[in-house]
């Protein structure tokens, strides 16, 4: 698992975190991987970021390991942000057909007031855009010899997806997404 953690002070305090699975691969050991990781999302996607975000550093860890890496990097762009919770919706795309297999995360601080329309649509040169960086973002995993993965199957499965289906891309949703606490019990 990977959690880039992200700090603001519109945030709660832990809210703030893009997460996914990742096959480590070719990428040596954990603790360089984690490095990577970390680099490959301040390098690609936090330039696009909102200045007000910063990305606090990444973690990795499963039952066997945990590391973490930094530095600090805070957003590099301008932009008058939408109300709180709103994010860019980023859906993890599989080769498997169904719902099972796919997933998703949400980015905050990659959509300003005139980026989409009030109906909450993308412009098309944003979802352009956004898509170029979340393509970049993407890659750079790959050429450092990892692999994107969907780790959870369907509730309650255990284990989850076996083998977890790679992840092929990141593809921007269109709509703007309203991101809330998950209720769990």
């Amino acid at each position: 698992m990977v959690v880039h953690d992200l700090s603001s002070s519109t945030f709660e305090s832990g809210a703030g975190a893009v997460t996914y699975g990742v096959d480590v691969g070719g990428a040596g050991d954990n603790q360089t991987a984690t490095g990577l990781l970390h680099t490959a999302f301040t390098t690609e996607v936090m330039p696009a970021m909102d200045s007000s975000i910063g990305c606090t550093g990444t973690r990795t860890y499963s039952a066997a390991f945990s590391f973490q890496a930094g530095p600090a990097v805070q957003g590099g762009a301008s932009r008058t942000l939408p109300a709180p919770n709103t994010a860019l919706l980023v859906r993890k795309v599989t080769a498997r057909r169904g719902r099972r297999a796919q997933g998703r995360f949400f980015l905050p601080g990659l959509v300003g007031n005139n980026n989409f329309s009030e109906a909450g649509l993308l412009t098309p040169e944003h979802m352009t855009s956004m898509s170029t960086v979340l393509s970049d973002w993407y890659n750079a995993i790959i050429d450092a010899g990892m692999l994107p993965v969907i780790l959870q199957g369907d509730e309650g499965s255990t284990p989850p997806l076996d083998p977890p289906p790679p992840v092929t891309s990141f593809q921007v949703q269109q709509r703007l997404a309203t991101q809330r606490r998950r209720l769990r019990q």
